[in-house]
């Protein structure tokens, strides 16, 4: 590596951002560095499989391990206003644990978040709770890891990539290891391994509620009961296809590093290709809004000029038109009618204000995907920092510093 790559490998951190729907990147600079915010999806998202969730995390980050991205921290951000971890968040959580390593727990900073929600006794005694039991956060606080209570202020944030920012390590996650040093697919790593202990589990007890349904069933027909028969069957069929889900869950995660790398390079480009096609689509309807908007401003005008009460109606509802009091007006007209042009103009320009603040997010989000893409994708033998900061660091750092 040369010495004009060494030294900007000296003034970079990248951020791992943990728990939003697609993969962003934004920059900000900080203690004359440049940090990188990283953002990808978390595990707990209902939305989507979590073997899906497990490739797209898994590529971002042995792709950045292969151009000698390291990762200087990691950030998990939980909301103190649930009660307790259990199932969606316990799986997260393991996964986490499995995906980062005993060895990364020392670079790990457990954030808690929504203290607003609860009271600071509830609180406190919630953080407690998850520090001191070892299958919560008490593993990895015995490793080092830090627990803050995060205030969801930019101060706090900041305090966040600070703490970071000073600590500067390198950290090699186990997904890292396992994939790239020493070649097991993504079934083989301990993220795949917890994660088909998960999917069997699930499978498990599905067929149990399966066998529950049928004995049901079958003392159903015995009395004669037909009347509860079909939703059985229903809820028979959907948990049917819910196993089958999750066998072809399991089945996919069989997949090696370069048939990771190539699927999920394919699918940035699709992705990024449909970005740029609901970009253009907003801006044609735009275009079309603003005609629109013009021609209601227009049949408002034509009516208010064509009407014997126009004067009258200037004066309350037309600031233009107040200062204007000698113009004569020939036709008269309803003033509620003229009201309701008057409206449907306004109605018209929100619509367009809409538009254009649904183009602006659209552009942004762009931005941070081409950042991400070009990052990793076109960026060759350059070594970064980073953290995951969770999905609400980066609105409150980011959008202080760039926006």
């Amino acid at each position: 590596m040369d010495d004009s790559l060494t030294q900007q490998n000296y003034i970079n951190t990248a951020i791992w951002i943990l728990g939003t729907s697609s993969v962003t990147m934004h920059t900000i600079e900080h203690s004359g560095r440049k940090v990188h915010l990283i953002d990808t999806p978390g595990f707990d998202d209902t939305y989507r499989p979590l073997a899906d969730t497990l490739h797209e995390i898994a590529f971002w980050l042995t792709k950045a391990y292969k151009l000698d991205i390291k990762l200087s921290g990691i950030v998990y951000l939980h909301n103190i206003s649930t009660p307790r971890l259990h199932g969606s968040g316990m799986k997260s959580l393991s996964l986490f644990k499995k995906m980062c390593g005993v060895q990364s727990f020392s670079g790990i900073v457990l954030a808690t978040t929504m203290w607003h929600t609860v009271s600071q006794d509830v609180g406190n005694a919630r953080q407690r709770e998850l520090a001191n039991t070892p299958r919560f956060w008490g593993e990895m606080k015995s490793a080092e890891s830090l627990i803050y209570a995060h205030s969801a202020g930019r101060t706090s944030a900041m305090a966040i990539i600070n703490h970071i920012v000073i600590k500067d390590r390198r950290l090699v996650l186990d997904i890292q290891r396992e994939m790239v040093d020493e070649g097991k697919p993504t079934n083989e790593t301990g993220a795949g391994r917890e994660f088909i202990q998960i999917s069997v589990e699930e499978v498990r007890n599905l067929e149990r509620q399966m066998g529950e349904l049928l004995r049901e069933s079958r003392a159903i027909v015995k009395q004669n009961r037909g009347r509860n028969g079909a939703a059985l069957r229903s809820e028979y069929r959907q948990i049917k296809e819910d196993i089958r889900t999750r066998n072809r869950s399991i089945e996919s995660i069989h997949t090696s590093l370069d048939q990771l790398h190539e699927e999920w390079e394919q699918r940035i480009k699709d992705e990024m290709a449909s970005l740029e096609r609901e970009t253009s689509d907003i801006k044609q309807r735009i275009n079309l809004k603003r005609q629109e908007v013009e021609l209601a401003k227009k049949e408002y005008q034509a009516k208010l000029k064509n009407s014997a009460h126009a004067q009258k109606v200037a004066k309350r509802t037309d600031v233009s038109l107040r200062h204007n009091p000698t113009t004569a007006y020939p036709a008269a007209a309803d003033e509620d009618f003229l009201l309701r042009y008057q409206a449907e103009a306004i109605a018209q320009e929100r619509e367009l204000q809409a538009l254009i603040r649904q183009r602006s997010d659209y552009r942004m989000l762009q931005e941070r995907k081409i950042a991400a893409f070009d990052m990793f994708l076109s960026t060759a033998g350059v070594t970064f920092g980073g953290i995951s900061a969770g999905a609400t660091l980066l609105p409150l750092v980011g959008a202080c510093v760039i926006m």
